[in-house]
């Protein structure tokens, strides 16, 4: 079997391969962590990833596709 060059082994908000998906199912009620600092109450819908590694917590949509296109967040 061919190596995946460390695929979801280490990762870092630096790579290019930075991307978002959606959560799959729900758990409870969970809100976006970036939402609640501004006092607003999205649903928790989406998770972010850097080269297969969760890099943080999850978010809304808006905020998981911003963290997407702006590396120096």
């Amino acid at each position: 079997m061919e190596s995946a060059g460390g695929w979801g082994l280490v990762g870092s908000t630096e790579q290019p391969n930075r991307y978002a998906q959606p959560k799959q199912g729900r758990r409870g009620r969970r809100w976006c962590w970036r939402c609640q600092n501004a006092g607003i109450r999205n649903a928790a819908t989406h998770q972010v990833f850097a080269n297969g590694v969760s890099m943080a917590a999850d978010m809304c949509e808006f905020h998981a596709h911003q963290w997407v296109k702006n590396p120096q967040q």
